[in-house]
């Protein structure tokens, strides 16, 4: 089975995923806000999809590393059973009320928990001689993020918030598809590994031996929180910042497709920059302007400029993405590969918990700007944590 075809159907699942990801987080503002919740509301609840997606996500990555008989791909499974639930049970009652408090926050940590599998399926397949080119699958990612951001951006606005269930619904589909495709691969490309090299692997170590044995990383995470706590302030409640500028829902829309049109060029050269500069050099780089994009969105009073604060986009977070994923497999064994990529991911999580929680509240009681400087003066903590829990992977 070749590495192409591998990272044609793993582009397939990010694409879905990140898709999902747009509804049921980027979105999140415009849906619930419509439905009538406060900025304090709807971050309460995003807060806790994170918390809930962090355990369960850090839960399920333990649990498949440890597991003899099942895989990423096998876990997958019940996960998008249940995101489809949601998107039901969300659909069919459309209102403020306790199905949507229940079942949004529930659909929100499903999200999140699934990415951490697929990053699990991301290292099987480089540890199975099959790499996947992370970087242009993530590259495609951000290309339906953006596709999907232009549509729903419009559709809102013309058909209602609910259209934004129907299409979750259709997406989940497509990840039941990239899953069934993936899980096939994983299945040939681990019986012919065995019958090569029948030697067992070691057994992963417990959360808590890997989080004590490795005190540099676990600076990184909580550096790593810090940063995405800005990136969550502004990601979540977009939708402020486009209406303080002047904009509406279809700007929103538009300036997200901005974000994930740019992010593109980058991780798909990622490789190309990988070789060049070393992975933490990359990470340290990618975190400084974390902070300058911060203090951009901060400083922005209109459209255009929010724009120009979205294009720093390319040297910050996209790539961090590729970046993070790449060093996470350099430093971290395999056996524990799905704790540590896991444990990466979460940390964006931690940081829409904080965000969701600390800037809903902001934002309720202060202004766009002041909580923007509050946000960029966290993310500047921040980088300077995570720059210090860097290090120089075995190449």
């Amino acid at each position: 089975m070749s590495t192409k075809r591998i990272t044609v159907y793993y582009s397939l699942n990010q694409a879905s995923f990140w898709m999902i990801f747009c509804l049921s987080s980027s979105f999140a503002a415009v849906y619930l806000g419509a439905l009538g919740y406060s900025n304090t509301e709807l971050g309460s609840l995003l807060a806790l999809g994170s918390v809930l997606g962090f355990f369960l996500g850090t839960g399920l990555s333990s649990f498949v590393d440890t597991s003899p008989r099942f895989n990423a791909a096998d876990v997958l499974w019940p996960m998008l059973a249940f995101q489809t639930v949601f998107f039901l049970l969300l659909l069919f009652f459309p209102v403020r009320g306790a199905v949507t408090s229940i079942c949004y926050p529930l659909l929100l940590a499903f999200t999140l928990a699934v990415n951490t599998l697929n990053l699990k399926l991301c290292a099987d397949f480089e540890h199975y001689e099959c790499p996947v080119n992370y970087g242009i699958a993530r590259s495609m990612g951000s290309a339906a993020y953006m596709a999907v951001s232009m549509l729903l951006g419009v559709w809102v606005t013309k058909f209602g918030v609910r259209i934004l269930l129907t299409v979750g619904l259709a997406v989940t589909a497509l990840q039941c598809v990239a899953n069934a495709l993936l899980a096939r691969s994983v299945v040939r490309l681990r019986k012919k590994m065995l019958s090569s090299h029948p030697a067992a692997l070691p057994p992963g170590r417990s959360l808590s031996d890997f989080l004590r044995q490795s005190p540099r990383f676990c600076l990184l995470l909580a550096g790593t929180a810090l940063l995405f706590f800005s990136h969550n302030t502004t990601s979540t409640f977009l939708i402020n910042f486009v209406e303080r500028a002047g904009g509406g829902t279809e700007t929103l829309g538009y300036l997200a497709a901005f974000i994930a049109a740019v992010e593109i060029p980058t991780m798909l050269l990622f490789s190309c920059v990988f070789r060049r500069r070393s992975c933490a050099g990359v990470l340290r780089f990618s975190f400084i302007l974390f902070v300058i994009k911060a203090a951009a969105f901060a400083a922005a009073p209109s459209i255009p400029l929010l724009f120009a604060a979205a294009a720093i986009q390319i040297p910050s977070y996209a790539l961090y993405v590729p970046g993070i994923v790449a060093y996470v497999t350099l430093i971290v064994p395999y056996e524990d590969a799905a704790k540590g990529q896991g444990l990466a991911f979460s940390m964006t999580t931690i940081g829409g918990v904080l965000a969701s929680l600390i800037s809903g509240r902001l934002f309720d009681t202060l202004s766009v700007p002041a909580t923007a400087w509050i946000a960029a003066a966290v993310c500047a903590v921040g980088a300077i944590l995570a720059c210090r829990g860097l290090e120089e992977p075995k190449q």
